[in-house]
């Protein structure tokens, strides 16, 4: 009697077919976190536009006394801090996403390299200039993603504030 102490090919195939099954489910369920992680941060700015205009419109005096502002905290977090609404700040995403906010002139800013502020027109509800010192330039779209592979995007209108939610895969 022969004493075999190895792996029969068959065994082998059925351990190799196992792992293929278990790793192509792993990547699959990081891809759907991480594409929760995008949709979670993108309804969290757009819930936060909405209430800033509506804040805006009901309370402001009139010029940029109200608004909002995307930054990078010292831990890492993206978060939402309301400008003269007596709020405490949001955090609404990790690190390992990117944001990304666009100007009408097709100017781009990474929040990371910097805070983003929005103001809203407290007649209209409309967006009022990325900057008082420059004319016509208004903030218009914010995009969330990572990897550059999921991505969730807020559009604004300059006119109406309106905010539009759109996400791509």
């Amino acid at each position: 009697m022969k004493n075999n102490k190895g792996f029969s090919l068959v065994e082998l195939i059925i351990v190799i077919a196992i792992l293929a099954v278990v790793s192509s489910v792993s990547i699959v369920g990081l891809s759907y976190v991480s594409s929760t992680n995008v949709k979670s941060t993108v309804r969290k700015i757009n819930s936060s536009l909405l209430k800033t205009q509506n804040y805006t419109m009901s309370k402001s005096s009139g010029g940029r006394d109200i608004g909002m502002r995307l930054t990078l905290d010292s831990s890492g977090n993206y978060c939402i801090q309301y400008i003269g609404m007596g709020q405490t700040d949001e955090v609404i995403g990790k690190s390992n996403i990117i944001i990304k906010c666009y100007k009408t002139d097709n100017s781009v800013q990474t929040v990371a390299s910097g805070p983003v502020e929005i103001y809203f027109d407290r007649a209209t509800g409309g967006l009022l200039t990325a900057d008082a010192s420059v004319p016509n330039v208004y903030w218009n779209k914010i995009e969330v993603l990572i990897g550059g592979k999921s991505k969730g995007y807020v559009t604004i209108s300059k006119v109406t504030g309106k905010t539009e939610v759109t996400f791509t895969q």
